[in-house]
């Protein structure tokens, strides 16, 4: 995406955005959005620009990690301080 976006292009692609998602913008949102998209649009441009060595590649497959379970709660301590 290049950070040169058209003002004209940019308004389209928010307005197609926001109605694929099901979102009504109000007047007062649209400047703000505009705005986050055109800022987003540069860091992507930078992102994009930044060669990536081969270990920093994404992974071919993707493989969950457990979260591990937190231990059950129990007295702090605290409550029996006294």
């Amino acid at each position: 995406m290049s950070p040169d976006i058209p003002p004209e292009a940019l308004a389209r692609y928010v307005e197609a955005a926001a109605d694929a998602l099901g979102l009504s913008l109000t007047p007062e949102q649209r400047p703000g959005v505009l705005a986050f998209f055109g800022m987003a649009a540069r860091f992507a441009a930078v992102l994009e620009a930044s060669e990536l060595p081969p270990h920093d590649e994404s992974a071919l497959r993707f493989e969950p990690v457990a979260v591990p379970t937190a231990p059950p709660a129990g007295p702090s301590g605290a409550e029996h301080a006294l």
